[in-house]
């Protein structure tokens, strides 16, 4: 179980600030149910001493991580084989904007996203959006209230929206009149990279035109 520790400790320590505490807090996640499922299945068997409950725990711990690895090696090994979301906007063939975002949802970063026009945002006063969007380009819900305070009516708003997609993002394509994206990034692809790569395709999206 110590060599199990020691792997997973050096992997979290290789990712980024923030994908370090994601992966910290999935970590002890899984520490304390695989505990408790070792404590559990010692009280199932007859007899349980202190002894017992520590072995228990312990191989219940030890698969727990085991599977975690596998699947988390398995997950980068699919990851590895779909080419990078840049990529695959350059190889496209889409020449409108709900062309290129149709093809952009075959990546696993856009999966989830939605669009979101002006006509369909009436509940969250787009007036007030597009003054608080028109310096905005790419929002993390993380972030927020963007330097403004919480109960900023602008501020309210956008994070309803993204509390309702369950987005994690919101990519502005314009403020006047709105035209948003939301989408949730997986916690295994949220780094600088990917924001990095979000900021390019929000500039790439915003210069595609609607149609041909």
């Amino acid at each position: 179980m110590g060599a199990l520790l020691v792997v997973t400790a050096i992997l979290i320590a290789e990712r980024g600030a923030e994908t370090q505490r994601q992966a910290l807090m999935m970590t002890a996640l899984r520490l304390s149910s695989s505990a408790l499922l070792g404590i559990a299945a010692a009280f199932v068997a007859p007899d349980a001493d202190a002894a017992q409950v520590m072995r228990f725990c312990a191989i219940a711990i030890a698969g727990v991580l085991t599977i975690a690895l596998m699947v988390d090696a398995l997950r980068a090994h699919f990851e590895s084989q779909v080419p990078g979301v840049l990529n695959s906007v350059a190889a496209s063939p889409a020449r409108t904007r709900d062309a290129l975002i149709a093809e952009l949802a075959r990546h696993p970063i856009f999966e989830s996203a939605r669009r979101h026009r002006e006509s369909e945002l009436s509940t969250y006063d787009p007036q007030l959006l597009r003054d608080f969007l028109s310096t905005r380009r790419v929002l993390r819900r993380p972030d927020a209230p963007w330097g403004l305070t919480s109960s900023d009516p602008a501020v309210e708003r956008v994070v309803s929206l993204l509390a309702a997609n369950s987005a994690t993002h919101l990519i502005v394509l314009s403020h006047d009149p709105v035209d948003v994206i939301t989408l949730a990034v997986p916690v295994i692809s949220a780094d600088p990279a990917t924001e990095t790569a979000l900021a390019l395709l929000r500039r790439l999206l915003a210069l595609t035109p609607e149609a041909t």
